[in-house]
């Protein structure tokens, strides 16, 4: 690893340490950018060449933004035998999730304070519980451009399709919400697990999880007929 990026990964640690540390002292609401800038050593140009916002910070890494490219080659994509669209799709998300993650090196620098940091999220979530919301959001904000490209593919590639007797725009738009819902879920887990990063194994079990609860949901009578006098 370089000197550069040493000094890049240790400023972006040293930031979460300062904010998850102010978050839990005083409280979420009460601290400010300029605050944890000015524990963290960093000006506000720096803090958001590694952060989009406070509650980034807080929770974690999202998700980076998919490209023009990105979903250009969702609408093209060639399902692989054996996987179903959404499930190939959400294993690409999810990878570019982790290799995002990864990317950014917190635990080949210091170990032991992305552990702390991990446990620190967890309390900082428990005292603000809305905060989970940030990540669904970044999340949503892509949701209508794929589920477009989703629905050009459906179009083009209707062997693609799992819910053949629905309109092509209606599983695109659930295909979309099975994605979102499950890599949210998945890095709301994170800050629960040793690793303090989005894995491969989180993601599939969750997934598996997910899939056990829906299935015992279609067992169950969700509007059982009102019982009818006699």
């Amino acid at each position: 690893m370089g000197l550069r990026e040493r000094k890049r990964r240790e400023t972006y640690l040293r930031i979460e340490d300062e904010a998850t540390r102010l978050f839990l002292e005083k409280s979420y609401d009460e601290v400010t950018l300029e605050e944890i800038c000015e524990a963290a050593v960093v000006s506000r140009r720096t803090f958001f060449n590694y952060f989009q916002s406070k509650d980034h910070v807080a929770v974690g890494t999202v998700p980076p933004s998919l490209t023009d490219e990105d979903y250009e080659k969702i609408a093209t994509f060639t399902v692989p035998e054996g996987m179903s669209m959404t499930g190939a799709i959400l294993s690409i998300m999810a990878q570019r999730h982790i290799d995002h993650a990864e990317a950014m090196g917190i635990q080949s620098i210091n170990p032991e304070l992305s552990a702390l940091i991990s446990q620190r999220r967890i309390e900082i979530l428990r005292r603000n519980p809305t905060l989970g919301l940030s990540k669904l959001n970044s999340f949503e904000k892509i949701r209508a451009r794929l589920a477009d490209a989703l629905l050009r593919n459906f179009e083009a590639h209707p062997e693609h399709r799992s819910l053949p007797d629905s309109p092509p725009q209606e599983e695109a738009r659930i295909s979309v919400v099975a994605i979102i819902v499950s890599l949210w879920t998945s890095s709301t887990l994170v800050p629960e697990r040793p690793e303090a990063h989005l894995t491969r194994d989180t993601v599939q079990s969750t997934v598996d999880k997910l899939y056990t609860i829906y299935s015992s949901m279609t067992d169950d009578k969700l509007f059982p007929a009102a019982p009818t006098d006699h």
